[in-house]
């Protein structure tokens, strides 16, 4: 099924608008999300040759086990938005840099221009996002 690109609007030109990207992906459900997995083993390299390390980073997180708490939240239903429990990799775009010269981390998402969720992205979309998004090195 065709998924419209929510953030290419025609017109609009988006080559450099963001200074800095940060994927991050829960290490217990990535091979859930086969095509960000084949990202991250296969173009991780390639992007951050054009872009960068100051530019873009990946950080692998690691959901705990399920706790009586986490449980009781589920219960309750706070985590149907899919949280950071395990839930699909995503994607922070940041406009600026971060002050201080160190980079932006998956705890910064508050401070993100965009933060798009890559459940059910194509591999190639997620670089091609990146390339184009990213200001070269």
């Amino acid at each position: 099924s065709y998924k419209v690109n929510p953030i290419l609007h025609p017109g609009d030109s988006l080559r450099g608008k963001y200074k800095y990207a940060v994927l991050t992906y829960d290490k217990n459900s990535l091979e859930h999300y086969g095509e960000t997995k084949d990202f991250i083993e296969r173009d991780v390299n390639d992007v951050l040759s054009f872009k960068g390390e100051n530019r873009f980073r990946v950080v692998a997180t690691e959901s705990p086990g399920m706790d009586a708490e986490m449980m009781r939240m589920m219960m309750m239903g706070v985590m149907m938005g899919g949280g950071g429990f395990g839930g699909p990799p995503k994607l922070m775009l940041f406009e600026k840099k971060k002050k201080g010269g160190r980079g932006w981390s998956e705890e910064d998402e508050e401070e993100a221009g965009e933060v798009i969720s890559l459940r059910g992205w194509k591999r190639e979309d997620i670089k091609d996002m990146l390339m184009t998004l990213l200001p070269s090195a």
